[in-house]
C-alpha cells in the first residue's frame, strides 16, 4: 500500500510537471544561456541537443553567439551530422551551433574546449564580458558487456574514465566561470547536469564497471551540491542527477529486457525513448529539481538499498534483471 501510494504521488508530480512545462516552456532561461552537451551525437546527447535547440527556435536566440549550443562527442563525423543537422536552412544566418570534438576522460582536451567556446563568446562581443558555460549537460557515457573476469583491462579503465571522471573535468573547468555569475548577482542561472542511471542504486551481472561508474556520478552530484552550498552558491548554481530506466538508445544493443519491463515502466513500454529523457531533463532545469528518477515511480528502487540484501538479490534475479545484460552486443561504430 505504501509503494501504491508513492508512485501515485510520483505519477502526480510528474503530471504537474508536465502542465508547467506547456505554460513556461516558451520563457525556460535556457533559451538565452551557453549550453555543453557532452556526448551529443546520438542517444540522450542528441534529443537533449534537439530539445534545446526548439526551445532556442521559440525565442529566437539561435543566432546569439555570445549563448551558443555547443555539443561535444569523440565521434567527429557523426558530431557534425548533428551540428548541421540542427543549424539546417539557417547556415547563412550562422546559427549559433558550436561542434567540438572532445574526450572528457582528457582534462586537457576540456579545458582548451572550454576556453575555445569563451574565446566566441569574447568575439560576439558578451556583455559585461560573462562568458563561459551557463548550463553543463555531463551526458557522455560508455558501457561494455563481460563479466569482472571477461572486460578487459582497458574497457573497465575507459568506462570509470568517461562515466565517472570525465564529470569532474567538465566541471572543474566551467565552474569558475559559473562561480563569478552567482557571486556578481548575474541574471544567469548556472546549472549542472549529471546522467546516472538507476543502476547506481542496484547493479546487476555483466555492469562490474558500468555500475559503479554512475553510482560514483551520483555520489560526485551529492558532493557537489554541498560544495557549492559550502562557498555561497547553492542557490544560485543549480544541479540535477538525472536516474532513467533503460533507455532505448542502441547503447545497450542486444540486452534482453526483464520479463517484468512492462509493469516497471507501468505502460506497454519495454524502454524509455530519448527524447522522453531529453524533456525532462530539460523540464529538471527550467524547474531547478535536483534528482530526476525516470520511471518518477522508480524512486522505489532506492528502496533495494535497505531492505535485507538476501531479499533485494531474489527480487532482481525474479523480475529477470540480473542476467539481461548476458546478451549484450557491443554497438558498432559507424
Amino acid at each position: 500500500v505504501l509503494a501504491l501510494a508513492i508512485a501515485a504521488l510520483a505519477w502526480s508530480i510528474a503530471e504537474k510537471q508536465q502542465r508547467w512545462w506547456h505554460r513556461h516552456s516558451a520563457s525556460c532561461a535556457i533559451a538565452r544561456q551557453c549550453v555543453v552537451v557532452t556526448g551529443a551525437a546520438s542517444g540522450i546527447g542528441l534529443a537533449l541537443a534537439v530539445q534545446i535547440d526548439l526551445i532556442r527556435r521559440d525565442h529566437g536566440d539561435v543566432a546569439d553567439w555570445r549563448t551558443p549550443l555547443v555539443l561535444w562527442d569523440v565521434d567527429a563525423a557523426r558530431l557534425e551530422r548533428v551540428a548541421d543537422s540542427l543549424r539546417g536552412s539557417r547556415k547563412d544566418q550562422d546559427s549559433a551551433v558550436m561542434a567540438q570534438v572532445v574526450d572528457v576522460s582528457d582534462p586537457d582536451a576540456v579545458r582548451e574546449a572550454v576556453r575555445e567556446v569563451e574565446r566566441k563568446q569574447r568575439e560576439a562581443d558578451a556583455a559585461d564580458g560573462a562568458v563561459g558555460v551557463d548550463v553543463l549537460i555531463n551526458n557522455a557515457g560508455v558501457v561494455y558487456g563481460g563479466s569482472i573476469l571477461e572486460q578487459r583491462e582497458e574497457e573497465i579503465t575507459r568506462t570509470m574514465a568517461v562515466n565517472t571522471l570525465g564529470s569532474l573535468w567538465t566541471v572543474r573547468a566551467v565552474l569558475p566561470s559559473m562561480l563569478a555569475k552567482a557571486r556578481s548577482n548575474s541574471v544567469k542561472r548556472p546549472h549542472i547536469v549529471t546522467m546516472s542511471s538507476v543502476a547506481a542504486f542496484q547493479g546487476v551481472g555483466g555492469m562490474p564497471a558500468y555500475a559503479p561508474s554512475k553510482a560514483a556520478s551520483m555520489m560526485f552530484s551529492q558532493c557537489l551540491r554541498h560544495e557549492l552550498h559550502a562557498l555561497g552558491a547553492g542557490s544560485s548554481i543549480g544541479t540535477t542527477a538525472v536516474f532513467p530506466y533503460w533507455v532505448d538508445t542502441g547503447m545497450f544493443s542486444g540486452v534482453s529486457a526483464p520479463w517484468a519491463a512492462p509493469l516497471i515502466m507501468c505502460s506497454r513500454q519495454r524502454a524509455l525513448h530519448p527524447s522522453d529523457v531529453a524533456l525532462a531533463t530539460v523540464q529538471a532545469i527550467c524547474t531547478r529539481q535536483q534528482v530526476l528518477v525516470l520511471p518518477a515511480h522508480l524512486i522505489l528502487v532506492v528502496a533495494m538499498s535497505i531492505i535485507p540484501s538476501r531479499l533485494a538479490d531474489w527480487m532482481t534475479r525474479f523480475i529477470g534483471a540480473a542476467t539481461a545484460m548476458s546478451t549484450f552486443r557491443l554497438r558498432p561504430a559507424d
